[in-house]
C-alpha cells in the first residue's frame, strides 16, 4: 500500500471494518486503493459523485501503475474540498489490507 492509499484513508477519515476514526494512532488498518476492487469501487464513487472519471492523459493510458498513482493524487486533492465525495467514500464497504 502506497502513502496516497494512507493519506485518502486519513482524508476521508476511514479504518478497520468501516469505522470512522477520529484518532490516528486507533487506525488498525487501512483501505489500499490500489487493490482492483478497491480501485474500481473508487472510480465508481468518483463517476456518480463528481460526474465523470475521465481525466486520462497519453502520458498515463500506457502506464498503468503511473495510472493508479495519478488517479489517487487527483482524488485526495478532490477528497480535501469536496465533502460529497469523502462521505460517498465513508458509505462504501471496502476491502481492507
Amino acid at each position: 500500500m502506497t502513502n496516497l492509499s494512507k493519506d485518502l484513508c486519513e482524508i476521508c477519515r476511514i479504518g478497520q471494518k468501516g469505522k470512522i476514526i477520529f484518532r490516528k494512532r486507533n487506525w488498525d488498518k487501512k483501505v489500499d486503493f490500489e487493490q482492483p476492487e478497491n480501485f474500481v469501487k473508487l472510480l465508481k464513487i468518483a463517476n456518480d459523485v463528481l460526474g465523470s472519471v475521465h481525466f486520462v492523459t497519453e502520458y498515463t493510458k500506457n502506464r498503468p501503475g503511473l495510472f493508479e498513482e495519478q488517479t489517487l493524487l487527483h482524488y485526495l486533492s478532490v477528497a480535501k474540498s469536496n465533502e460529497a465525495f469523502k462521505q460517498a467514500i465513508r458509505a462504501e464497504k471496502w476491502k481492507y489490507e
